[in-house]
């Protein structure tokens, strides 16, 4: 009776992490003609009217109780998708992506702290595991470039953590995963479009342009659709493992467009996050059931 739904999850799960990896792609195309800032305004206004439109189809109600807690989730969400942004063009993407899924690790730290949760020892195990990865992945020896985009996708990890924490704090008071997206992605665009506006200009739209900006959009919706459908369906330990595949996603994806190897010591550094980040989450997700 129940193998049925962890089938389906399964494979929303899989769409899910393929869908990000190929955003991934499309924003490091689109680094070459856009800034950060627009490939964040136009990722994040793509969703935006998409769930607004789809709220209104279905009747579903956008009015909120919880502003203040949606504007922390935006916020943080908002620093965590721009670090990624601009992780992306300046590492190989898998690094990038396994950098940026470090937010179980730092959510499962603000938790402790924040809610005086306790650490088990197989939470210290995944932690262990998590932050040892970070230490090869940041290793000397790496470029400038390379440095600073290694701790802008680290700095990602923690945003997203702050944004988890926030999301859990949402879902304690009911408020539901549509009207969550609905206000990251409008958050979000709106600070992207008023910094753009404030500080640049956009760049010039060319097919071309408008082609990768649309797939950027396309390709960040199904991802957050299909995410949040999985996430409703099946058990935790199909969930933890199967959503860091996106970082074995990227590296195929990396080496087919790009020819892209990481280094050994990247790949240690990534396989220690991925194993520790995917077993916090599934630690905590079994424990809150």
């Amino acid at each position: 009776m129940h193998s049925a739904p962890s089938a389906v999850q399964s494979l929303w799960i899989v769409a899910s992490a393929a869908c990000f990896a190929a955003m991934g792609v499309f924003v490091k195309f689109g680094a070459e003609q856009f800034s950060v800032l627009e490939l964040v305004f136009y990722r994040s206004l793509f969703p935006a009217l998409a769930l607004a439109a789809a709220a209104r189809w279905r009747r579903h109600a956008l009015r909120t109780g919880h502003i203040a807690a949606h504007l922390r989730r935006g916020l943080a969400g908002f620093a965590a998708l721009s670090l990624f942004f601009f992780a992306i063009p300046r590492l190989a993407l898998p690094t990038a992506q396994a950098l940026q899924m470090t937010s179980p690790l730092f959510l499962a730290g603000i938790t402790a702290f924040l809610l005086r949760e306790k650490i088990t020892p197989p939470l210290a195990l995944a932690l262990l595991s998590g932050f040892g990865g970070m230490l090869f992945v940041l290793r000397p020896g790496l470029s400038p470039d390379q440095l600073l985009g290694a701790a802008a996708g680290l700095a990602s990890g923690f945003f997203s953590g702050i944004a988890y924490f926030n999301i859990r704090q949402l879902g304690r008071v009911n408020e539901g995963g549509l009207r969550t997206v609905f206000y990251f992605s409008a958050i979000s665009a709106i600070l992207a479009l008023a910094l753009v506006l404030a500080y640049s200009e956009f760049s010039p739209m060319t097919f071309g342009g408008a082609a990768i900006l649309l797939a950027v959009g396309l390709t960040a919706t199904m991802g957050q659709l299909t995410l949040t459908r999985a996430l409703h369906f099946g058990h935790s330990a199909v969930v933890s493992a199967l959503m860091y595949s996106s970082v074995i996603f990227c590296g195929i994806l990396d080496y087919a467009v790009w020819r892209s190897v990481p280094q050994t010591a990247d790949w240690l550094g990534i396989s220690m996050i991925v194993f520790g980040g995917a077993f916090a989450l599934y630690v905590k997700m079994k424990k809150t059931g």
